[in-house]
């Protein structure tokens, strides 16, 4: 093996002989705080010990071994020492630190491409890291009308957010699913929410809203079990909301049965806000989407809420100028109606099959989800 003893080189053999074969790496080498000195000649092996490298601290040498947690061996004499950079340089250069030990490298490999510590790097990766720890999965549960799916995608998931956005009863036709399985289901979620009220979400769809005002929709309304579908949901309609914010790295996420049109809050400001009719155009991004949940659980503002919840476009053979947060179609955003903005709109309500439908030519403003399955989502950790 070749080696360069040179103490005029960057490779400087350590004076101390008791360090056998090792050589000093001096500060400005590897961006350290002190000196150290590594193992280059199976020294490790000779004295029969796990491969160390030595920090200088003071006149005296501490070892350190360089494995996953680059254990301290002599805790004692540290003290006064920050080693925290010491183990991000082992991190980042175990694998060549083993190897020159080993003599499977050289010094003039090594030095060629050794990683320095450097803090601001560091500090990036731990912002990295920190931030992957501050995400948490939430899971999205669109329309159900019956079906089992949901099941599937809580099933060992009950701790983690949930969220379903609406639309829990009224099957289609085609998914030969009877009445009494789809208020079953309901009843079920309903439970769940009960079991876990702190990471449960659920909203409300159209269809929902159907039984409680016969005015927002009466499709595939089951008349046989009207009164106990009513009777559920007002006894557990401090358990519904309308909408919920999260966000993801750090844009506010929007998620709602049917996306909420800009043109919608506009029309009904003062139902909204309680601040007169909408008259300044910059003046819609001071609505506050959660004001909807207000008003759903504020018993007096409820019939008007309703009203303007009804309100259907000709896109779902309406007359309205455009849909409710519970009756928009995907169609509406996707020729033209702008989403409220400022937030990415996550909603259900329009079946398609495949993938979701992305509302925004550029950047997505809305995702429709409503294809019959669950949905993951990485959001910052509140």
């Amino acid at each position: 093996m070749k080696r360069n003893n040179n103490k005029d080189t960057k490779s400087q053999v350590a004076e101390n002989s008791e360090l056998w074969d090792y050589i000093r790496l001096s500060e400005k080498m590897t961006g350290l705080p002190y000196d150290i000195y590594v193992d280059n000649g199976k020294s490790y092996a000779k004295r029969n010990h796990d491969l160390w490298l030595y920090v200088q601290a003071g006149t005296g040498k501490i070892p350190v071994t360089i494995n996953d947690s680059a254990a301290l061996k002599e805790s004692s004499k540290t003290n006064d020492l920050n080693l925290d950079p010491l183990f991000e340089f082992i991190s980042a250069n175990k694998i060549i630190l083993t190897k020159l030990a080993d003599e499977e490298i050289d010094d003039d490999v090594f030095f060629s491409i050794l990683k320095p510590y450097n803090g601001e790097d560091v500090a990036e990766e731990n912002r990295k890291l920190q931030k992957q720890t501050d995400m948490a999965e939430m899971i999205i549960i669109p329309d159900v009308h019956g079906r089992k799916f949901w099941r599937e995608a809580v099933k060992g998931h009950e701790s983690q957010k949930i969220v379903f956005l609406g639309d829990y009863v009224d099957p289609y036709s085609f998914d030969r699913i009877g009445g009494n399985q789809a208020y079953a289901e309901m009843m079920d979620i309903i439970a769940f929410k009960k079991e876990h009220l702190d990471n449960v979400t659920l909203l409300l769809g159209n269809h929902d809203l159907g039984y409680l005002d016969e005015n927002i929709c009466t499709c595939r309304h089951d008349y046989y079990r009207e009164d106990d579908i009513c009777k559920a949901l007002l006894e557990n309609l401090d358990l519904f909301d309308l909408v919920h914010i999260v966000r993801k790295d750090g844009r506010k996420v929007l998620l709602s049965h049917a996306g909420i049109a800009e043109a919608w809050v506009k029309k009904h400001w003062e139902l909204l806000t309680g601040d007169g009719g909408f008259k300044d155009e910059a003046g819609v991004e001071a609505f506050e989407p959660l004001a909807l949940n207000r008003l759903l659980h504020d018993e007096a503002s409820r019939p008007a809420l309703f009203a303007a919840l009804a309100e259907v476009s000709r896109h779902r053979g309406g007359l309205d100028e455009v849909g409710s947060p519970v009756w928009a179609d995907v169609d509406e955003y996707l020729y033209g109606e702008p989403l409220l903005d400022g937030y990415l709109h996550l909603f259900g309500h329009s079946l398609h099959e495949g993938d979701p439908i992305v509302v925004g030519k550029t950047s997505p403003k809305g995702l429709c989800l409503d294809v019959a399955r669950s949905f993951t989502l990485e959001v910052d950790d509140e």
